[in-house]
């Protein structure tokens, strides 16, 4: 038995070998190409996307006071002028507590 694993072992270590060994030689066989530097111009002008909430409706539901937020898409240009905003289909709320709530 122990001759047995002796013998698997040192086949699995000339397997490995063998195959660290090829990778090895074909990386050096085979080509891998430069990079070149880019001449083009970029077709679209640099712009930047951000996310941003913005509250849209408040209500009182019991004893609290409710916001909801809706949140936008945001372009903006190199500059940082607002080109663009649309609105996402994500939106949220927040409740607070209100201490003395009118019936």
């Amino acid at each position: 038995m122990k001759k047995t694993l002796m013998q698997a072992f040192l086949f699995t270590l000339l397997a490995v070998n063998l195959m660290l060994g090829g990778l090895l030689l074909a990386k050096k066989q085979i080509p891998s190409e430069k990079a070149v530097p880019s001449f083009a111009k970029s077709s679209e002008p640099h712009l930047q996307i951000g996310y941003t909430w913005e509250l849209y409706k408040a209500s009182i539901e019991g004893p609290y006071l409710v916001e909801h937020y809706k949140e936008y898409e945001c372009t903006y240009n190199k500059s940082g002028h607002l080109i663009s905003k649309r609105p996402t289909n994500e939106e949220t709320y927040l409740r607070y507590w209100r201490e003395n709530p009118s019936p």
